[in-house]
This record gives C-alpha cells, sequence and structure tokens, in this order.
C-alpha cells in the first residue's frame, strides 16, 4: 500500500493526525511503498497502542491512479 492518507474514508481524528504525520515522514524520506505492520508499528511509537488499534487498512490508498 502507498502511504498516502484516504481522506475519503471516515476516520478518528487521532488516527487522520499520525497517518498525515506518517505521510509527511514518508514523503521526505522517499518512501513510496509500506506495509501494514510498518504503518502500525510507527503509529504504536507515536500514538500509542489504542489509536493503533483503531487503525484499518483502507485508511490508506492502496493503489492509488497513475
Amino acid at each position: 500500500m502507498t502511504p498516502m492518507v484516504n481522506v475519503d474514508v471516515k476516520m478518528p481524528k487521532a488516527v487522520l493526525r499520525v497517518l498525515s504525520l506518517h505521510e509527511t515522514f514518508c514523503v521526505v524520506s522517499g518512501i513510496t511503498e509500506v506495509t501494514q505492520d510498518q504503518v502500525l508499528d510507527f503509529i504504536k511509537e507515536k500514538a500509542g497502542d489504542k489509536v493503533a488499534s483503531l487503525f484499518r487498512p483502507e485508511f490508506l490508498i492502496s493503489n492509488p491512479a497513475t
């Protein structure tokens, strides 16, 4: 999946905040593909287990249009 946040999907604000931070980190670092485990590790590190438990794969864009 790509690290881009799917803003068309409704999600908790805390999840949106940490995924926006993750997206920025990936853009600055040149990361174009991530796994669900990598995203969960990032969320746990930055926002804790409670927010990580709210994450769903559909919160990120799985196949962007080119």
